[in-house]
């Protein structure tokens, strides 16, 4: 079965953790920019930061590439970035249907009570070397919205802090 697992959330909520504990990744090609950056940096003997303004641009050209070749050879794909706005993601749920892949959301949502805030803002913090500036965290903020079964995922399922998954039911019409 081909599956399209697209990951939604802020920065620093737990989408790559979520994915290495709970999503079986053997077999699948992981869309993360930010991993490939990560690797960059690491060969360089460099940080995230360091590095990411230069990089950006490959790593986006790399993995649009590698995802259009996961997607010619029918292989399971992990998208793992923030994929904050509907319209983002109704462009990869497009692409996904039209290529016969079963669509599954895990997403994190906007932290909400005073502890979570705490703890979101504890682990941005100790992100060391990848930060964010806080303009654009501000945006990152204003453009979410969490997502729904009605933009066409197969199912949809929240995952907090905490590990704890809910699956979100189809709306009824």
């Amino acid at each position: 079965m081909k599956i399209m697992t697209i990951l939604v959330g802020l920065p620093g909520t737990g989408k790559s953790t979520f994915i290495e504990k709970n999503v079986n990744c053997q077999d699948a090609f992981v869309y993360s920019t930010d991993r490939y950056i990560t690797d960059i940096a690491d060969s360089r003997g460099l940080t995230y930061d360091d590095v990411f303004s230069d990089t950006i641009g490959d790593a986006t050209v790399h993995m649009n590439s590698n995802a259009y070749m996961a997607f010619r050879d029918g292989k399971s794909i992990i998208w793992d970035q923030t994929n904050l706005g509907v319209k983002k993601r109704a462009k990869i749920i497009k692409r996904a249907k039209q290529a016969g892949y079963t669509t599954l959301c895990y997403y994190a949502p906007a932290p909400k009570s005073l502890k979570d805030v705490f703890l979101w803002i504890d682990r941005l913090a100790n992100r060391p070397n990848k930060t964010i500036p806080k303009h654009i965290m501000q945006s990152m903020i204003e453009q979410y919205v969490e997502p729904t079964n009605d933009e066409g995922f197969d199912c949809v399922s929240m995952f907090d802090m905490h590990g704890n998954i809910t699956v979100i039911p189809p709306t009824i019409k």
